[in-house]
């Protein structure tokens, strides 16, 4: 949900794609859109990153960020399943 509605505010993507999947005792998720894109040294990890970041953490997940200037942005997590 926090990844989509950065899509909304700040992406200016024409094309979105959700993938969720299952494997190896994990559910992994990928949102990647075609946006701006962003400088992942300049990415600041605002309030709305870092409770996203914080959740995964707390039930063993793990997250990685991929982006560029004018080459989308794409979101992947793992998290195990219980």
């Amino acid at each position: 949900q926090e990844q989509c509605s950065n899509i909304a505010k700040y992406a200016h993507a024409q094309e979105v794609v959700i993938t969720l999947s299952v494997s190896d005792g994990a559910f992994n998720m990928r949102i990647m859109d075609d946006g701006v894109g962003t400088d992942l040294s300049k990415l600041t990890e605002g309030v709305g990153l870092r409770n996203f970041v914080n959740r995964l953490k707390v039930h063993g997940g793990k997250v990685n960020i991929d982006s560029s200037p004018g080459k989308g942005f794409a979101v992947e997590i793992e998290m195990p399943l219980v």
